[in-house]
C-alpha cells in the first residue's frame, strides 16, 4: 500500500500505474524529472507526496485514480511540458498546481467532482487548453494572463456558469465552447472574452442551453467557419459588433 523513496532526488521518468492496493506515493525529496510522469489507474491512491518536485521535462499525467481528492503534494511544481489531469473521480481541487509558471498544454477532463480551478498567474501562452467533462466546475476565471492559445476547448461541463478569459487576444487554431457531439455546457450563461481579436480556425459556440450573452467585443476575424447553433436562450449577437471577416477573407 506504500511506495516511499525518501532519498530519490532526480529521475528520468516515473511510471506508477495499475496498482490496485497502493494508497500512498511518497517521493518527498524528488526535485526533477528529466522525462515524464505517469500516475494512473491506482484506484486506492489517496496521498500523493511530491512536495519537492520543481520540474517535469515532458508530460505530467495524472489519470484514473478514483480515490485521490487533491494534488496538494505538487505545490512546488513550477514547470512541465504538459499537464494532463483526467478521470480522477474523487478529485475536488487541483490547487497544488497553482505555482505552475510554464507549460504548453493544460488538459483537465472528466474529473466529475472537481469544483474549482486554481489561478494560473503568469501563463501567457498555451498550445492546448482543454476543460471538458468536469461536472462540478461552476466558474472559470483561472487564466487571467493567458494571451495566446493554439486550440481551446471548453465542453461538457454540466455546472459551468461563466467563462472569462480577460487577456486572450489570439487563437491560432480552433476555439470550441460546447459541442453537439461531446456535449455542451448546459449551465453556461456568460461567455466573456473582451480582448479576443482573431481566431484563425473554426469558432464553435454550440449546445449551451442557458447561454444568454456572448461578449466578444474586439473579435474582428474568424475562419474558416463561425458556428453558433443550439443555444436556445441566446437572443442576440450584439457582442460581435467588431466582426468584419469570417472565412479567412482579406
Amino acid at each position: 500500500t506504500l511506495i516511499d523513496l525518501p532519498a530519490l532526488s532526480t529521475v528520468g521518468d516515473v511510471n506508477i500505474q495499475d496498482n490496485p492496493a497502493l494508497t500512498t506515493l511518497s517521493l518527498p525529496n524528488l526535485t526533477r524529472m528529466t522525462e515524464y510522469a505517469w500516475i494512473g489507474d491506482n484506484p486506492s491512491l489517496v496521498f500523493l507526496d511530491l512536495r519537492s518536485l520543481e520540474s517535469v521535462a515532458e508530460s505530467l499525467y495524472v489519470h484514473d485514480n478514483d480515490s485521490l481528492t487533491d494534488l496538494d503534494g505538487l505545490t512546488n511544481l513550477t514547470s512541465a511540458e504538459s499537464l494532463t489531469i483526467i478521470r480522477n473521480a474523487a478529485l475536488t481541487r487541483i490547487d497544488g498546481l497553482a505555482n505552475i509558471e510554464w507549460t504548453t498544454q493544460i488538459w483537465v477532463g472528466e474529473n466529475v467532482s472537481l469544483t474549482s480551478l486554481p489561478t494560473f498567474h503568469g501563463i501567457t501562452e498555451l498550445n492546448i487548453l482543454s476543460l471538458s467533462g468536469n461536472h462540478g466546475l461552476t466558474t472559470c476565471d483561472a487564466f487571467p494572463d493567458l494571451e495566446v492559445v493554439t486550440h481551446a476547448y471548453v465542453r461538457n461541463n454540466a455546472l459551468l456558469t461563466s467563462l472569462h478569459l480577460p487577456a486572450l487576444h489570439t487563437v491560432t487554431g480552433a476555439w470550441v465552447v460546447g459541442d453537439t457531439n461531446i456535449g455542451g455546457n448546459p449551465s453556461l450563461t456568460e461567455l466573456n472574452v473582451p480582448a479576443l481579436i482573431s481566431v484563425s480556425d473554426d469558432v464553435t459556440v454550440s449546445d449551451n442551453a442557458s447561454l444568454a450573452s456572448i461578449a466578444l467585443p474586439a473579435l474582428s476575424s474568424a475562419g474558416p467557419h463561425l458556428a453558433i447553433p443550439l443555444n436556445p436562450t441566446l437572443a442576440a449577437l450584439e457582442g460581435l459588433a467588431s466582426l468584419t471577416s469570417v472565412g479567412n477573407d482579406p
